[in-house]
Order: C-alpha cells, then sequence, then structure tokens
C-alpha cells in the first residue's frame, strides 16, 4: 500500500501529489520506517515546484515528522521565509515547531516579525513555548511581541518571556 502512494506522489498530477503527501506523513507510528525516501521526495518537489498549495503541503508534512529534518533540509526551507503568499510562511512555521536547530530558530525569529498576525502569532508561540533554545534575539522579539495590538501574540510573547525568566 505504501508503495502506492509513492506512485502518487511521482505523478504529474499535483493533486496526487498533496494526496499521497498527506497519507503518508501522517500513517502513524510506522511512517519512521520511510521518512527518509518520503523527505527525499519532499524536498525534490520543494525545490522544482512553484505550485503553492502543493509547497504548502509538502511543509505541513514536514511539520508532522520535522524530528528527521536534517542540516541539509534547511536551505531549501530557508527560501520559504520571504515568500509573497502569507500561507506558505504558516506552513513553513508549522513545519519548524519545536525543532532545536539553530537556523530553524534564525527563520522562526524573522517569522515572528511578519505581517501576517496568523503567521507571526505561530511562530511567537513556537519560540517563546515550544524550544528550550534561548539567546538575546529570541528574547527581543518576544519583548516586542509583548506589545502587539493582537492579544493573542502578546499573551504568547509574555509566556514565552516568563518561560525563559529563570534562565
Amino acid at each position: 500500500m505504501i508503495s502506492e502512494y509513492f506512485e502518487m506522489i511521482d505523478s504529474d498530477d499535483a493533486k496526487f501529489k498533496q494526496i499521497g503527501i498527506d497519507i503518508l506523513c501522517q500513517s502513524g507510528n510506522k511512517r519512521g520506517n520511510f521518512v527518509e525516501p518520503l523527505f527525499d521526495k519532499i524536498f525534490e518537489i520543494l525545490r522544482t515546484t512553484s505550485d503553492e498549495n502543493l509547497i504548502c503541503t509538502c511543509l505541513f508534512a514536514i511539520g508532522h515528522n520535522n524530528q528527521h529534518l536534517k542540516t541539509k533540509h534547511f536551505k531549501t526551507l530557508e527560501k520559504f521565509q520571504n515568500s509573497e503568499s502569507k500561507e506558505i510562511r504558516y506552513a513553513l512555521t508549522f513545519s519548524l515547531l519545536g525543532v532545536e536547530n539553530y537556523k530553524a530558530v534564525k527563520m522562526m525569529i524573522k517569522l515572528a516579525q511578519d505581517r501576517s498576525l496568523r503567521v507571526k502569532d505561530w511562530a511567537t508561540f513556537g519560540l517563546g513555548t515550544q524550544i528550550e533554545y534561548d539567546d538575546e534575539e529570541i528574547r527581543s522579539v518576544l519583548y516586542k511581541n509583548c506589545f502587539s495590538k493582537d492579544h493573542q501574540i502578546r499573551h504568547e510573547a509574555i509566556k514565552g518571556l516568563a518561560n525563559r525568566e529563570n534562565k
């Protein structure tokens, strides 16, 4: 059955690709057996497509499996932090939640200053409560977001600073 979903990903039809990716990225505990070939496919798609929906599907799939991210993957992900699409920037934020990697943290800091409130909110949440990594740059963006007009962003930033108070 898994091979059939990989065949869908290899299809020329973007919808088939999305369905194959969606199924495989959420296939329970057994997906560890095929995450590496799945990531190979996903990152090849991310390097070659401009289809916004397909990019978002790939980024959300990574988010469901981001404990398998490797250093080589971050260069591809970095190109999406400046996307014109707020949906792509949001999906990128999801893909990086909880990732304790310097490049991932740098992207989240940038995303926590995004013009989209949804992106900014989730990136602030990611920095504030989903990682233990701490430095002045993180504290600075969290402090700045404490003054957001958006109450959700403000609360995530305050919680993030409170989590770091004694560290």
